[in-house]
C-alpha cells in the first residue's frame, strides 16, 4: 500500500507541474532558486557538480547502463536484471522526450551557452532516477543487512541530488524541470519495480 501511496502523490505533483508551469508563480519560485544556485561560483565546487552532471548526461548514462547490465549479469546468473533495466531506461528516455513534447517549455536563457531541445521535465533526473534507482534496489537485494540496504539508497539519494543540482548550476534547466524529472522518473521507477518483482514472485512459485 505504501508504494501505491506514493505513486498517487507523485502523480498528482507531475500533472500540478505539467499544468502551472507556464504560471508567472513557478516562473519567479524558477528565477529566485535559479539565482541561488548560479551564486555557487567556487571553481571546485562547479568543478565536482559538472563531473557528478555527466552520470545523468547521455554518455553517463549509457556507460553505466552497460556496466551494471554486465554486473548483474554476473551477479544474479540471470537476464531478467539486465533486461529490466535496459527496458527501463529506455522507457524513461521515451516517456521523457514525449513530456517534453506535449508541455514545450523552453529552457533557461544563459548568455553564450545554448542547449537544443525543451526543457521539463529534465532528461538527467528522470532517467537517472529510473538508472540509479533500479541499480540500488538490485545491489540491495543482495545484502542482508538492513543498515548495508539503507547505505546503497543514502549514497543513490546523493547521486541523484548531486545530478539535480549540477543541471541548475549549469543553468540548463529551472528549478521545476528538476523536480518534474524526478517525480515522472519516480513514477516510472515504482511501475517497473513492481512490475519486475511481481514476475520474480510469479516465477518463484510457477
Amino acid at each position: 500500500m505504501k508504494k501505491v501511496y506514493t505513486l498517487v502523490l507523485l502523480l498528482i505533483i507531475l500533472f500540478a507541474l505539467i499544468f502551472t508551469v507556464h504560471t508567472e508563480t513557478i516562473a519567479a519560485m524558477d528565477e529566485t532558486t535559479g539565482n541561488m544556485f548560479e551564486a555557487i561560483n567556487q571553481e571546485t565546487i562547479l568543478t565536482v557538480l559538472s563531473f557528478i552532471g555527466l552520470l545523468g548526461s547521455t554518455k553517463g548514462i549509457i556507460i553505466f547502463l552497460v556496466l551494471f547490465i554486465i554486473i548483474f549479469a554476473f551477479l544474479y546468473k540471470s537476464s531478467w536484471q539486465p533486461l529490466t533495466i535496459f527496458i527501463a531506461v529506455f522507457l524513461a528516455n521515451v516517456c521523457n522526450k514525449l513530456l517534453k513534447g506535449i508541455v514545450e517549455r523552453e529552457r533557461p536563457v544563459v548568455p553564450g551557452h545554448e542547449v537544443d531541445g525543451f526543457s521539463f521535465p529534465s532528461g538527467h533526473a528522470m532517467v537517472g532516477i529510473v538508472l540509479y534507482g533500479l541499480i540500488a534496489c538490485f545491489i540491495a537485494n543482495k545484502i542482508q543487512s538492513k543498515t548495508g540496504k539503507m547505505i546503497v539508497f543514502i549514497i543513490a539519494g546523493i547521486i541523484l541530488l548531486l545530478i539535480g543540482i549540477s543541471r541548475l548550476t549549469a543553468g540548463e534547466h529551472y528549478f521545476t524541470d528538476i523536480i518534474g524529472g524526478f517525480t515522472a522518473g519516480g513514477i516510472l521507477l515504482i511501475v517497473l519495480q513492481s512490475g519486475y518483482s511481481f514476475l520474480m514472485n510469479k516465477r518463484k512459485y510457477d
